[in-house]
């Protein structure tokens, strides 16, 4: 066991090392934001060393069985309610285009249920961690190192930094992707927009993430229970696949980073719907006061998406950059209208989106491939396996061929 552990530790800092990968070149971009930016590393050796402990020190927990905490009630009803604020104000942000006298409060209150969340957090981290755990192991996936499955499943509801996003005018491409601190605030977002776009032609957006493949991995607090299952369950797979050809050239060309995040978003909800049905009477125990949507439930926002995109893509085909711009910028304000609290519409965002293929935003057809070939498989553990096989999207292709074949 000894040895097991001192191998867990020795991979894990090497998880830590690829989720700290930067290739420090500086530029404008990264120059304008620096005072911003958001340092993984620092975060790493603030946050690895506690949780690490944790794994290595707890590795009998699961002979007494999985134990839903008496917090996690209370944890849910709050994250609800984070969810409801927080919508509210991006809704009030984007409706106004800039910070109204409401808001700040809201705010103030977001800050102070997002404290009360964090404390109780700990508590439930744990358990989120074992019941993924449980679920991805029982599908065989993942490695096996004595008694300890691997990479393990670790979680932090740390604050989430803001992602910079950065496109050309002239096409949807998504150039640079910087980290920015989580305490940046609303006007500074949109100054640092403006000064990326005024002294370049660039288009640039901050944007909200989800989750990012840290280790432990950092995870949204403003998400649903199942969501957060799947972002857990996306985020790992981010770690398995480290160790496996397709992880490690994800960067290598923008097909590559949309296979990676698409298989991710694939597998997360694979496995958190599986654990909705498994602890259907824990997960949905909670009964808390819900307050309504801004989006209209008869609005069509996918196909809404995908024709505002499709449109976007001509205009820029044929030079019609401003023209572009303008159209996305009245339909920002019509998808407002409709309730979706949308503050910018711009190259940048569909660059980020688009690389989620199965996002209304994407026009790439590697979601569909991907559901084909999952078809073809009789284990979502096989899938998996074939699909990290790969190491350029040619070869993705050459998969998605040759099961064809096999299985017409």
């Amino acid at each position: 066991m000894k040895t097991n552990r001192v191998i867990l530790i020795f991979v894990t800092l090497v998880l830590m090392v690829i989720a700290s990968h930067d290739n420090f070149v500086m530029t404008p971009t990264k120059s304008l934001s620096s005072q911003h930016r958001f340092s993984i590393i620092e975060w790493e050796i603030n946050n690895i060393g506690s949780k690490l402990w944790n794994k290595l020190t707890n590795s009998s927990y699961k002979l007494h069985g999985i134990q839903v905490p008496r917090e996690f009630s209370d944890f849910m009803c709050l994250q609800q309610e984070v969810r409801s604020l927080y919508t509210e104000v991006k809704y009030e942000i984007a409706k106004n285009g800039s910070l109204q006298e409401s808001v700040p409060d809201h705010l103030q209150e977001l800050n102070k249920l997002k404290d009360k969340q964090r404390d109780l957090g700990v508590f439930i981290e744990g358990f989120l961690e074992d019941i993924v755990e449980d679920s991805i192991s029982s599908h065989g996936i993942g490695y096996k190192i004595g008694s300890i499955h691997f990479p393990p499943v670790a979680i932090s509801f740390s604050p989430l930094p803001k992602l910079l996003v950065t496109s050309p005018r002239s096409n949807i491409f998504r150039l640079e992707n910087i980290l920015l601190s989580p305490d940046i605030s609303t006007e500074e977002i949109i100054a640092l927009e403006n000064s990326i776009e005024t002294n370049s032609d660039l288009s640039a957006i901050v944007v909200d993430i989800g989750g990012i493949a840290t280790y432990p991995a950092m995870i949204s607090s403003v998400s649903s229970i199942e969501h957060t299952l799947n972002l857990i369950s996306h985020e790992w797979l981010h770690h398995f696949l480290a160790f496996r050809p397709l992880g490690q050239h994800m960067l290598a060309s923008g097909q590559m980073n949309e296979l990676n995040e698409t298989i991710a978003n694939i597998f997360g909800e694979a496995i958190s719907k599986e654990l909705m049905v498994t602890y259907s009477d824990d997960l949905n125990m909670t009964k808390c006061s819900s307050k309504p949507t801004h989006g209209s439930t008869s609005f069509d926002f996918s196909l809404e998406m995908k024709l505002i995109r499709n449109k976007v893509d001509s205009l820029l085909q044929t030079g019609q950059i401003d023209q572009a711009e303008a159209f996305m910028e009245n339909k920002r304000l019509f998808l407002v209208s409709k309730g979706y609290p949308i503050r910018k519409l711009n190259q940048a965002y569909f660059a980020f989106h688009g690389t989620y293929t199965d996002h209304p935003a994407a026009i790439s057809d590697t979601f569909d491939k991907l559901v084909k070939l999952q078809e073809r498989y009789p284990s979502l553990r096989e899938f998996i396996w074939a699909v990290s096989g790969v190491s350029t999207y040619q070869e993705f292709l050459q998969l998605v061929a040759d099961t064809q074949i096999q299985n017409p």
